[in-house]
C-alpha cells in the first residue's frame, strides 16, 4: 500500500481538481443573488409610494434656479425665502416696473413670479412658484397628508397677502378705506384658522405641521412678520412666537440682512 504521505498528496490532488470543475457562479449562488435583487427592488418600490420625492421630486445638485419678480418682495419673496431657507442657489432677477411692458409678454402667462430651471419650463403664478420651491427645498411637508396641509396653510396666506396688495396700490382713498377693512376681517379669519391649526401640534410649541419647519411656517413668518400683517391683529400670540422662532433660521436671517430695502 501507498505511504501515508503518498495517499495525502492523492487526497489533496483529487481536492483541487473538484474544486477546479466546479462552475465559477453555482446555481445556489446565483439564485441568492436573484432574491436579493428582488428584494432590493421591492423596497424601492414601496420606498417610492411612501416617500414619493424619494425617486421622483429630489432636487438636482446641478439645478439652476431663477427667480423673475419685480424689484420688491410681493408676490416673489416667499419663493425667495424658500430657496433660501432650502439652502439652494438661485438667481434673484429683478425687474423694474419700467422693463416690465416689454417682459410681460414673454413670460408663460402675462405674470410674475416666474421659477425656472436650466433645461426646463418655466413656471408662474405665485402660488405655483411657492410650492415647487417648497419641494424642491424639502419644505413641502414629509407625507401626502403633510403636503396637503402646508398646501392649505400657503393658500390662507396668500389670500391674506392678496387682500393687501390690493390696498397698497389703490388710489382712491374712500376705496382704499373700504379695502382695508375688508383686507382687516380677511386677515384675522386667516390668521385665527392658523393658530387654530398651531395649537393642533404640540400645543402651539412648535411648528404647525410636523416635528420641522415647512413652508407653511415660513409663509406665515413672510405674511404676518416681514411683511407686518401681524399689525394691528390680537389674539394671534401663539403664531406671533412662531414667527420670531422663524425669523432665528440663520439663512433667512442671513438673507434678510442682504437683500435690497424695498418699499414693499
Amino acid at each position: 500500500g501507498a505511504s501515508p504521505g503518498l495517499r495525502r498528496l492523492r487526497e489533496s490532488s483529487t481536492r483541487d481538481v473538484t474544486i477546479l470543475r466546479q462552475p465559477p457562479f453555482s446555481s445556489y449562488r446565483r439564485c441568492a443573488c436573484v432574491k436579493l435583487l428582488l428584494l432590493l427592488f421591492l423596497s424601492l418600490v414601496r420606498l417610492a409610494r411612501l416617500h414619493p420625492s424619494f425617486l421622483f421630486s429630489a432636487p438636482s445638485a446641478m439645478a439652476k434656479y431663477t427667480v423673475t419678480y419685480f424689484n420688491g418682495r410681493g408676490r416673489g419673496e416667499l419663493t425667495r425665502l424658500l430657496f433660501v431657507a432650502g439652502g439652494l442657489d438661485f438667481e434673484d432677477k429683478r425687474v423694474e416696473f419700467s422693463d416690465w411692458p416689454a417682459l410681460k409678454p414673454k413670460t408663460p402667462m402675462g405674470f410674475m413670479p416666474v421659477v425656472s430651471v436650466a433645461g426646463g419650463p418655466e413656471i408662474t403664478e405665485s402660488l405655483a412658484c411657492a410650492q415647487f420651491a417648497a419641494a424642491e427645498a424639502g419644505l413641502a411637508g414629509k407625507d401626502n397628508t403633510e403636503r396637503a396641509q402646508v398646501i392649505m396653510a400657503l393658500i390662507h396666506t396668500t389670500a391674506i397677502l392678496e387682500e393687501f396688495i390690493k390696498v397698497v396700490f389703490e388710489k382712491d382713498e374712500a376705496k382704499k378705506a373700504e379695502l382695508q377693512k375688508g383686507f382687516e376681517k380677511k386677515r384675522d379669519t386667516h390668521f385665527g384658522n392658523m393658530q387654530k391649526q398651531l395649537m393642533m401640534n404640540n400645543g402651539g410649541a412648535g411648528f404647525i405641521y410636523g416635528s420641522e419647519m415647512t413652508a407653511a411656517d415660513v409663509a406665515v413668518w413672510y405674511v404676518g412678520v416681514d411683511s407686518k400683517l401681524f399689525d394691528g391683529a390680537d389674539g394671534l400670540d401663539s403664531l406671533k412666537a412662531l414667527g420670531k422662532r422663524v425669523a432665528e433660521n440663520p439663512k433667512l436671517a442671513a438673507w434678510v440682512a442682504k437683500r435690497p430695502v424695498t418699499p414693499w
